[in-house]
C-alpha cells in the first residue's frame, strides 16, 4: 500500500503509531493478531521487534557494523539460530547482490547499496509489516528502481503487508492501494494529492 500526504499531513505521526512507537490516544490497533494499543512500552518494543520491519530513506544502518552483520542484527534480537541465521543472511546477500561486500562497512558502500542492505534488513526476520518511509527518496532512478523492486518482491515472496510512504507517482502506481492522508483522515486513493 502506498500512503500519500503533503508534508505535515501526519504520515511519519501514522507510521509511528502503526509501529507502536507512539501511543494511541483513542481507537485500537493490533498486527499480527496482537493488541498495540493497550501494550506497555516494553511490550511494544518486543512485538515492534517481531512483527515490523523498517526501512528508512537514510538508510539507519548502523556503522560500526559490517553488511553482513546488519542483517544479522534483527535474526539475533529475534533469538533466530546461528545456522539459521548464516542462511538467512547468504540468501540475503544473494537477493540484494552483495555477497562480495559481506564484510564491508556501510560508510564505503554506494548509497544504493545501503538501501539494498537496509530492505534486506528490514525483511530478513520475516515481519508481519514492513513500514517504508520514503525509501527510494534519496536515490537516483536507477538505485529507486533497483530499490522498490527488490522492497516489493521481498515483502510479496514472504506474504508481509508494506506501507510505503512515498512522494512518487510511480512508486504509488506499483502498489496495489493507494491511500491519503488529507485533513487528518485517511481516503482511499490519490485525489487531493498535489504530485
Amino acid at each position: 500500500m502506498a500512503l500519500l500526504g503533503r508534508s505535515g499531513s501526519g504520515k511519519s505521526t501514522l507510521l509511528n503509531l502503526i509501529a507502536g512507537i507512539e501511543v494511541l490516544q483513542r481507537g485500537e490497533l493490533s498486527i499480527a493478531d496482537q493488541r498495540m494499543h493497550d501494550r506497555c512500552d516494553d511490550e511494544r518494543t518486543l512485538l515492534r521487534r517481531a512483527h515490523i520491519g523498517f526501512v528508512y530513506q537514510f538508510f539507519n544502518l548502523v556503522p560500526t557494523l559490517t553488511v553482513a552483520e546488519n542483517l544479522s542484527l534483527p535474526l539475533e534480537l529475534n533469538a533466530v539460530s546461528d545456522a539459521d541465521a548464516k542462511d538467512r543472511v547468504t540468501l540475503w546477500l544473494q537477493r540484494i547482490e552483495l555477497a562480495h561486500l559481506r564484510d564491508s562497512f556501510p560508510d564505503t558502500l554506494s548509497g544504493g547499496e545501503q538501501q539494498r542492505v537496509a530492505i534486506a534488513r528490514a525483511l530478513i526476520h520475516k515481519p508481519s509489516v514492513v513500514l517504508a518511509d520514503e525509501p527510494t527518496g534519496n536515490l537516483d532512478a536507477a538505485s529507486g528502481e533497483r530499490a522498490l523492486q527488490l522492497l516489493l518482491e521481498g515483502a510479496g515472496r514472504q506474504s508481509q503487508t508494506l506501507i510505503i510512504v512515498t512522494h512518487s507517482r510511480a512508486v504509488a502506481e506499483r502498489c496495489d492501494r493507494v491511500v491519503s492522508l488529507l485533513d487528518g483522515a485517511i481516503h482511499e486513493g490519490a485525489d487531493g494529492v498535489a504530485w
